[in-house]
């Protein structure tokens, strides 16, 4: 009945109002939104140590399940999975050098995988660099949704421009690119699993605020 719909749209009106209050206070807590709004650029470089933990050399332990590279096996690094990929574009593995055919790819240091990728044998350099944007951004996305302490310290570059001004490849402007896309991806992600679990638990709240609005409205009807 109409009374009945009033009551509703009024716990439906306190429970978004309350999701966004906690959203704010969560914020200025410094919960799993963005803490930082800056307009001063942040440059990551691993051989440098600046702001390393959010470079792809990073200890980020992680299973790709993008279906890229079998699901079962963890990296220890992005890099280490990005140059074991590159096997999929380049010569069978029984004509790589024995040092590729032997390496134990997911254990390796970030440094340690750069230098052994180059080593590979027949890349398909017009095929690989089709696809090598994509298949970065999922390995780089998947090692932060497992690794929420990294997570965080990205999300805690607020909306900073993010730099990577040492590299001399295409990587100079890819990997700031990347890596803000993925900041605003997980960030809307975060902000989002958190309205909906407050709105469940507002609603699960609700039988006992309509009882109460019911037995109000009972306890006037009597009076009058």
């Amino acid at each position: 009945n109409g009374r009945d719909l009033l009551t509703q749209d009024k716990i439906d009106i306190e429970a978004r109002a309350t999701i966004v209050a906690l959203l704010q206070i969560d914020a200025m807590q410094g919960g799993t939104v963005p803490t930082q709004q800056s307009s001063e650029p942040i440059n990551i470089y691993a051989g440098t140590n600046e702001n390393a933990e959010l470079s792809n050399f990073a200890n980020r332990p992680f299973k790709p399940d993008g279906g890229i590279l079998p699901y079962n096996t963890i990296y220890n690094n992005v890099e280490s999975a990005f140059q074991r990929a590159k096997l999929l574009f380049a010569d069978s593995i029984t004509k790589q050098p024995l040092i590729i055919q032997n390496a134990n790819w997911s254990n390796l240091t970030g440094s340690q995988a750069k230098t052994l990728g180059r080593k590979i044998k027949g890349l398909r350099v017009k095929e690989w660099d089709e696809e090598s944007s994509d298949i970065i951004k999922e390995f780089i996305l998947e090692s932060f949704e497992q690794n929420p302490d990294a997570l965080q310290k990205l999300l805690d570059t607020g909306n900073a421009v993010l730099t990577h001004t040492q590299d001399k490849t295409k990587y100079r402007e890819l990997f700031p690119k990347i890596l803000m896309e993925v900041r605003e991806e997980l960030g809307g992600f975060e902000q989002e699993q958190m309205m909906i679990e407050e709105e469940m638990r507002a609603r699960e709240s609700q039988p006992t605020q309509q009882t109460s609005e019911v037995e109000s409205l009972e306890m006037e009807g009597a009076a009058q």
